[in-house]
């Protein structure tokens, strides 16, 4: 009984690590782009299915440049650590579909902003 405590007590210590910012099922309309972050204070590990019917892009943005990460077709998935201060930005590739993505994100709820942008 006793080792059974300590194994739980143990697992209590560690399984705080990684804290669970949130899920969310976004809908991203027609050529738009879903922002993620951007002022986080530490790393923010996002992954995602897409679930719609179009691509998706899923970039990074640092000091107003962005990197592609992957192109994600509907029913793949994407995994990506951001860094602190790094921007998530999930692009609809569709200029006629709303684009569907499950969107899993880890960090602190307080330092996550989000947002939609339109096309330039």
């Amino acid at each position: 009984m006793r080792q059974l405590i300590k194994q739980s007590m143990l697992a209590l210590v560690v399984l705080p690590s990684v804290a669970y910012a949130g899920h969310s099922g976004l809908k991203v309309p027609p050529a738009e782009t879903f922002l993620l972050g951007g002022e986080q204070r530490s790393t923010m590990l996002v992954t995602g299915t897409n679930v719609g019917s179009t691509d998706v892009i899923v970039l990074s943005r640092v000091d107003g440049t962005e990197t592609t990460i992957a192109t994600v077709a509907p029913g793949a998935a994407f995994k990506h650590d951001f860094a602190v201060g790094e921007t998530a930005l999930i692009r609809n590739t569709s200029t006629t579909k709303t684009a569907r993505v499950s969107v899993d994100f880890t960090g602190s709820p307080s330092d996550l902003s989000m947002s939609y942008a339109k096309p330039r």
